[in-house]
């Protein structure tokens, strides 16, 4: 669209406007032709909305960045384009409806608006209303002038992708920075350009010590990471479902962080829970009491699909316990998982679980995890777990529809 600045060419608090260098003062003399721009009282609106601040990466307006020196630097930003057909977002019935309307303009400084303009099909009519609603709400209620930030932490690793002779086929997946940046907003924003990635390149045939060997390697990596100072993280994994439980116990839940979706190897934005199936529910039940006085308990997450009694029959011990966490059989695919809700009901009906075993088993109860779930619900199962409060956790991995133990999730 044809630039419109919230500068004026007269008088006013932030000085004579942009610099000659970065936009020609001929440029701003073509805004009368098919361009609508907001009047004076309606741009001081705006900027009083917007705290005198970028409404994308809240940089002050008022001053410049290379001096400091006071200078007006906000530009006019319409959400449906104004500049006709060719504009970003510009919709022919909206673009002449909403053109001198607060609702249609945002607050932005320079690089801001080529950004969003650059870029229409990332930067949506829906996700910048959002993002303006958002940041004059914040503004409004002065419960912060700094946007969410977080910084973006990946575990990365080998997938199964297929079964040859007998052996699993692993590959290599790449969880792209963009995908990862799309995915946490428009609520969060990167503290940083890169993220922060934890790769592990292990794709050998599963044995003890491979796992002790994924186990070391993610405790080192781990550890190297600093992230001491940082106020969130937003967190992503993709791997074996045994790593992402103990990557999930290593991170925990002492701090402020958001468990991220990850939908067929892509990082996936989360739903609002209006999208979920209104006849979605998490349920834990007890399938079989122990026999005698067993202190093996087996729990299975039946989320993705169904984990049947054939599939670790002769792996788990004899006469122990089944419980069973699940959502309704028709609901059950790879896809299921898509609102933050569905995890937070997850973790409820999780954490139950763990009480009541340990509660009717013991302490020295051992419990046999095994999983058809996607990352984040793995992620949460190590997270949310604790050694010196939960009775031993033992997590399996599934190879060819067969479970095998991989290590006690608090070793």
């Amino acid at each position: 669209m044809v630039r419109d600045d919230a500068r004026t060419h007269h008088s006013h608090a932030g000085g004579e406007g942009r610099s000659p260098s970065r936009v020609p003062r001929q440029r701003s003399e073509q805004l009368s032709s098919g361009h609508s721009n907001l009047n004076d009282k309606d741009t001081k609106f705006l900027w009083a909305a917007a705290g005198g601040r970028c409404q994308m990466c809240n940089e002050p307006l008022t001053q410049s960045g290379l001096t400091f020196r006071e200078r007006n630097i906000g530009e006019r930003a319409h959400i449906n384009g104004q500049g006709g057909i060719k504009s970003p977002r510009y919709d022919p019935e909206l673009s002449p409806t909403l053109a001198k309307s607060l609702e249609n303009v945002m607050l932005l400084c320079f690089d801001c608006h080529a950004e969003i303009d650059s870029d229409e099909d990332r930067f949506t009519v829906e996700m910048l209303r959002d993002i303006k609603r958002k940041q004059e709400e914040r503004i409004f209620y002065l419960t912060s002038l700094e946007p969410n930030r977080t910084r973006v932490l990946v575990l990365q690793s080998h997938i199964q992708q297929g079964v040859e002779d007998g052996e699993p086929i692993y590959q290599a997946v790449t969880l792209h920075r963009e995908d990862l940046h799309n995915a946490i907003l428009p609520d969060y924003f990167p503290d940083q350009a890169r993220p922060s990635k934890i790769k592990l390149d292990l794709a050998t045939t599963e044995s003890e010590s491979h796992w002790e060997q994924i186990r070391q390697d993610l405790r080192q990596k781990w550890n190297r990471q600093d992230l001491d100072d940082l106020e969130h993280l937003s967190v992503f994994s993709l791997g074996k479902m045994p790593a992402v439980a103990y990557f999930g116990r290593l991170v925990g839940n002492t701090r402020k962080l958001r468990t991220m979706n990850v939908q067929r190897g892509v990082p996936t934005r989360w739903k609002s829970k209006e999208q979920v199936p209104q006849d979605f529910k998490i349920e834990a039940r007890r399938l079989e009491d122990g026999v005698g006085a067993a202190r093996d308990v087996v729990l299975l997450l039946s989320l993705s699909g169904t984990v049947e009694k054939n599939q670790y029959v002769g792996v788990v011990p004899e006469g122990a316990a089944v419980y069973e966490i699940a959502i309704p059989k028709a609901q059950r695919n790879p896809d299921w998982l898509m609102a933050e809700a569905q995890l937070t009901a997850f973790v409820k009906q999780y954490k139950l679980t763990l009480s009541e075993i340990q509660e009717i088993y013991g302490q020295d109860a051992t419990i046999h995890l095994l999983a058809a779930a996607p990352t984040p619900i793995l992620f949460e199962v190590g997270r949310q777990y604790r050694p010196n409060h939960h009775p031993s956790l033992l997590i399996y991995n599934c190879v060819s529809k067969r479970f095998s133990p991989a290590f006690n999730l608090g070793g």
